[in-house]
Parts: structure tokens; sequence; C-alpha cells
């Protein structure tokens, strides 16, 4: 048997095949198994919350809270503690498999006036909506992908190179995109309606709509699926309260001045086919390419966490910096002549 993790802090750990396995069985037992997760003590081993939680946090009758604690008993996926009692229930989750998720409280709890993740999941009433997210956190990886691996699925945008100018080449992405999926696991074939494959495909659709997942788009070195983010970006016009607004300003701006005046119908021209993210680069970066990967909207406070928040800030304000010193050498150079 393995050896239990502990959880501290704000997330709590699932064994990932056994509840997704649930809630491909049943939309309420796939909810319980979550919630009692959610309130098990830091060994992940025993949890308190019972019928009362279940049915509050999932918004379900107690009857049916219920019946689907008792189903998951009946199935081995939770027994009674020795110390339960009927005044007071705990019950002992079944031991952690190979593959771990980790899950932060908030998708249980919520965040200030917002309905709780598990409730909108609920009210789609598809089970497999659930499953599907589920096994989406235990294929995340944020420290190593920023996100879902693009090697199971990404979205490709419009590239075009509009100049260049001593060693700079100028680049402007975004238009129409194309969901590409070049290793998706055969597992995610269950989440599909009706044999479509389409993007973007049913179960992906809901996580969408209830607020669930993004699409983060970046720019990377390469074509290459494991090349390295140079910067996070855009592919639309921002408004000016967007994150990245200032950095879409910087590449822009970069990109017009050194283009000049010779160039600049062609920047016209991007912009009016949608290409709106324009960024100049050294020309030994080769073909760079705009990305977008699908990534979890609720993380959990973890190590990896905080290493992908700090390192897409660091992307961010390099990127940022470096725009700004390009455009300023360019100035003075012209300044010069």
């Amino acid at each position: 048997m393995l050896k239990q993790k502990v959880a501290k802090g704000n997330f709590f750990i699932l064994d990932a095949d056994r509840a997704v396995a649930i809630a491909k069985r049943s939309m309420n037992e796939g909810l319980a198994f979550v919630i009692m997760a959610a309130g098990s003590a830091a060994d992940n081993v025993q949890t308190k919350w019972s019928t009362t939680s279940v049915a509050k946090y999932a918004g379900l009758g107690i009857p049916r809270a219920k019946a689907a604690i008792d189903s998951l008993m009946a199935a081995g996926d939770i027994e009674r503690a020795v110390q339960s009692s009927v005044a007071a229930p705990v019950y002992t989750l079944a031991p952690l498999g190979a593959r771990i998720a980790y899950l932060p409280k908030s998708i249980v709890l919520g965040t200030g006036t917002s309905m709780p993740l598990i409730k909108r999941l609920r009210e789609t009433g598809d089970n497999l909506a659930l499953a599907f997210f589920l096994e989406l956190n235990a294929l995340q990886n944020l420290a190593g992908d920023l996100g879902l691996p693009q090697t199971i699925c990404h979205i490709r945008y419009e590239r075009r190179e509009i100049g260049e100018v001593d060693n700079y080449r100028a680049w402007a992405f975004g238009g129409e995109p194309e969901f590409e999926a070049p290793e998706m696991p055969a597992t995610f074939s269950a989440y599909f309606a009706g044999g479509e494959v389409e993007f973007p495909f049913s179960r992906l659709q809901t996580l969408m709509n209830v607020g669930a997942v993004e699409w983060s788009p970046y720019l990377w070195e390469s074509d290459a699926l494991d090349s390295e983010p140079i910067t996070p970006c855009v592919t639309t016009i921002p408004d000016c309260n967007h994150p990245y607004y200032e950095l879409w300003g910087a590449a822009f701006l970069t990109t017009d001045k050194i283009l000049g005046e010779e160039a600049e119908e062609r920047l016209d021209e991007a912009l009016a086919d949608d290409l709106a993210f324009a960024v100049p680069l050294h020309g030994h970066k080769g073909a760079v390419q705009v990305r977008s990967i699908l990534r979890l909207t609720h993380r959990p406070k973890t190590k990896n966490a905080a290493h992908f928040a700090a390192s897409t800030r660091t992307l961010a304000n390099r990127f940022v910096k470096r725009m700004n010193y390009l455009r300023e050498k360019v100035s003075e150079n012209t300044a010069e002549k």
C-alpha cells in the first residue's frame, strides 16, 4: 500500500482514478466523495464530513446525500471508522492510488459570494463533466507545463511575418484559433457526445461555461511543443484593465517603431485580419509561435502553483522591459541619424 500523502493548507488530495470512476458512475456519489475528501484531516484518511456537509456543499437534499454516502460505502470507496457514531459519524477514505490530484478547498467552500464550483458542476446535471474536471486536475502540471501538457491539447493561432528590419523580424498573431490534440488520452473519448471530436467537445465546453478551465495564450520560441515560453500574451486587443494590457501595448508600439512607415500598412492589415498581437524579435529566434494552453482556474496554493505564478510574472515583466528597451534604442538611433 502506498504511503498516505499529507495535505496542508487550502487544498486536499484525491485518488484521481477512484474519484473519476465514481463520478462516471454517479453525479451524487462523485460529489459526495469529493466533498468528504475536502473535509478530511491532513493525513487524507478520515473525514467527519458526512450527510449534512454533502447536502450543504453539493446543494443536495438530505435523503439524496445520505443515499450517495451509502452507495460509496457499498462500493468500498469509504467505510465507517471504528470511533464513528450516529451522533458523530466518521468515515475512512479508501487508500490513495498511484495517480493523485491536488484540489483547492475553494471548489467546495467557494470564495466570497460566488457559488462554489462543485455546485455549478452539479447544476449542469452532467456527471461526465465532473469526471472530466477531476481527470484534468490529475493531468495538470503547473510547474512543468504551465497547465495541461500541450501534447494533450492546445490552441494554435495564425502567424504572419509582417516585416524585417536589420536584425529583427516582426510577427503578428491571432485570427481563427485551431484546436490541436496530438496525444489526447484514450480515456477522453468518454467525454465526447455521440462520437463528436470537434473543438470544443461537449464536456470541455461545459467546463468552460462553469468557469472551471481557461485558455491561456503564450508566445513560444518555436512550433515545437517542448519549446520554451517567451511570455504570456493576448490574441485580441485587450481593454485597459486587462492584466496584459501594458505587455500588449509595449509589443505593439515597439513593432510599430522598428518597422517604421514603410511597413505600417502591413501592421494595419494584420490588425484588420484580427491578428492583434504584434511583436518584434531578434532574427536568430526563428519562427516563434503563439499557442494557448488549457488551465484549470481553481488552483491549490502549493509550491508548484507558487512557482508557476512567480515564473509567469517574471516572463511578463522581462518581456515588457525588453520591449521598452528596444523601443528606446531605436528612437536613439533614429535621433542620431
